[in-house]
């Protein structure tokens, strides 16, 4: 067999990739023996990034949901924006389901939307915007009769999520925190 160079080359990358497959082997199976929990890439990026810190001035992020029961449909949304380097959050009735992003409109254009009301965020209620984030990345769909689908959209954060679980009931916790509702 003729070892040019290449030939090596190629021959240690193929062991490198090797050694690092086996090690990630070896460690995966050491972390299932420790931590039983299963984390999803949702959840990992939620843990690493609280989007409404990515927003810059005049920017939005917008937190959709469609409620789907027996009884009907609604549609209500909790659109964040960055407004003279404060956060500032509205809460909307009935705005349209439009498929383009609320992100690049202004509070006061959402479509068929009912303001109910404003605040300025603090501290507290970022932190409470990560836990309900955490919390939504783990919700699942899973036949219950009422659903809770969440559209969230800004310039670099984009999640759609069904709570179908009768049980968490989000965006309630959300609006109840951030505007007593």
């Amino acid at each position: 067999m003729i070892q040019t160079p290449l030939i090596r080359y190629s021959l240690a990358i193929v062991c490198i990739w090797f050694l690092n497959l086996h090690n990630t082997f070896a460690s995966n199976f050491r972390l299932r023996q420790t931590c039983p929990t299963n984390f999803s890439a949702d959840t990992i990026t939620a843990a690493f990034a609280n989007p409404l810190l990515d927003l810059d001035e005049g920017e939005s992020l917008s937190v959709l949901v469609n409620t789907n029961n027996c009884f009907g449909n609604t549609n209500r949304l909790v659109l964040f924006t960055m407004e003279n380097g404060k956060l500032v959050s509205r809460y909307f009735l009935n705005p349209s389901m439009s498929p383009q992003p609320f992100m690049s409109r202004v509070a006061s254009s959402v479509d068929n939307g009912e303001l109910v009301s404003t605040h300025l965020m603090s501290e507290d209620n970022i932190t409470f915007f990560m836990k309900f984030l955490l919390s939504l990345t783990k919700a699942k769909d899973i036949g219950c009769s009422t659903s809770e689908t969440y559209y969230l959209k800004s310039r670099a954060y984009n999640l759609q999520k069904t709570d179908g679980s009768c049980q968490w009931f989000g965006f309630g916790l959300l609006t109840k925190e951030l505007f007593n509702q």
